[in-house]
């Protein structure tokens, strides 16, 4: 473990305020918000880019950019399959607090079991961290290549449409670029505050209460 366990008499109410603390997420909602990722939009996701590998592998050469549609395709399906296995690791190690106190009912009254027991929630959030991080990372390289994927699936075979006005071949490549970039401009925005725009997707840290609140919405949400 990380941190020692030295003995204590503190009682149960004196570990409340002076033991480590539980670690809590943050964002409150991560942990369920991952889970729906790599539960159910990295499955989906995966199986999406291995119907474009089975209808492009046969007869890649039929498609203008067949063989890049190919190793995007791929690209996307292993990232996003390594990110689920990881995702499970990161889901093994969370527990909420009151799931410890269920299992180890001797921190409810013993004030050394509820010191040990929050270090060990320590450790095993910090393990979670570092498992959701990485399936973070793996997942946003496989969305990137899904939406390239896409992107190269529609490439026009003659781009000599393009000094004549007649576009409709290239607006289905053009509209997937534009996705591309849209999803490169919001994972940039996540990390550096005064990205341009930044504020039409990402949510201040600043966010003060609405006055008044907007109708429909009632007090108790701002309690």
């Amino acid at each position: 473990m990380p941190e020692s366990i030295a003995p204590t008499t503190q009682t149960v109410d004196q570990v409340l305020v002076t033991a480590s603390p539980w670690l809590s997420p943050s964002p409150p909602g991560v942990i369920a918000a991952l889970d729906s990722t790599y539960s159910v939009a990295g499955p989906v996701l995966a199986g999406f880019a291995s119907t474009i590998v089975a209808l492009v592998a046969p007869a890649p050469t039929s498609f203008a950019a067949g063989w890049i549609v190919l190793d995007l395709a791929l690209i996307s399906i292993g990232t996003l399959l390594i990110a689920i296995q990881i995702s499970f690791h990161a889901k093994a190690a969370w527990a909420t607090p009151q799931e410890f106190l269920d299992w180890f009912p001797m921190a409810r009254i013993d004030g050394v079991a509820l010191n040990e027991l929050r270090i060990k929630q320590r450790f095993f959030a910090r393990q979670w961290f570092w498992y959701q991080l990485r399936a973070r990372r793996l997942y946003h390289v496989g969305m990137l290549s899904f939406l390239a994927t896409i992107a190269a699936l529609v490439a026009p075979a003659d781009w000599s449409v393009l000094p004549s006005l007649d576009f409709a071949g290239v607006v289905p490549f053009l509209i997937g670029i534009a996705f591309v970039l849209l999803e490169v401009w919001w994972l940039v925005s996540l990390r550096i505050d005064d990205w341009p725009f930044r504020h039409l997707f990402v949510a201040p840290d600043n966010v003060d209460e609405p006055d008044p609140p907007p109708p429909g919405f009632g007090p108790e949400l701002y309690r």
